[in-house]
């Protein structure tokens, strides 16, 4: 790098490495974008740690991103369960199951055993509509399987009173949970 715009150019590289924007960076160095642009064509070494600090900085935003996600998923927020499968595993693609009206039904009577949550209720309704597909399902599947757990535990410690409907629940869920997974596996 040469010039009397050296201290300005060493200051865009480190502020794209922290924050790859470019908008952001010429507004923050008090540079315009065509300046920012030209000398990049003018500077071949300007260029190219100009490039390597905005793709570092890419990465360091990606990974936050994907901190973020796994968090989520901690948490078990199913959209970012199913973000995540969906676009890190083939098996997890958009194909459009095509459902029966009797599979609607019967996934319907299931849903009806277990109470599950709104999210759950939307992602059923995507797979009505063919959006989503068998994979997916077993997903879905497993979600409800981890809630029938949480809601053993509360029967355990003695949050719900009904034991006995719960455990008649219990049963009918099982029975139908079990029927779709063999029918989808």
């Amino acid at each position: 790098m040469e010039d009397k715009n050296k201290e300005t150019k060493l200051k865009c590289i480190e502020m794209i490495e922290q924050n790859p924007v470019v908008a952001f960076v010429c507004h923050k160095c008090g540079i315009g974008r065509s300046t920012l642009y030209r000398w990049k064509q003018e500077d071949k070494e300007f260029a190219k740690k100009f490039d390597e600090a905005f793709q570092l900085g890419r990465e360091k935003i990606n990974d936050m991103a994907e901190s973020g996600l796994i968090e989520n998923i901690k948490d078990r927020d199913n959209t970012a369960i199913i973000y995540w499968l969906k676009h890190n595993n083939p098996l997890y693609k958009v194909g459009g199951l095509k459902l029966s009206e009797e599979d609607k039904v019967l996934i319907q009577a299931k849903i009806s055993a277990f109470p599950v949550s709104d999210d759950m209720k939307l992602l059923f309704a995507e797979l009505f509509k063919g959006q989503i597909n068998d994979s997916v399902l077993k997903v879905l599947i497993s979600l409800i399987d981890i809630g029938l757990k949480d809601r053993n535990l509360a029967v355990k410690q003695g949050k719900i009173i009904d034991k006995k409907l719960e455990e008649e629940r219990k049963v009918s869920y099982e029975k139908h949970i079990e029927e779709i997974k063999e029918k989808y596996r």
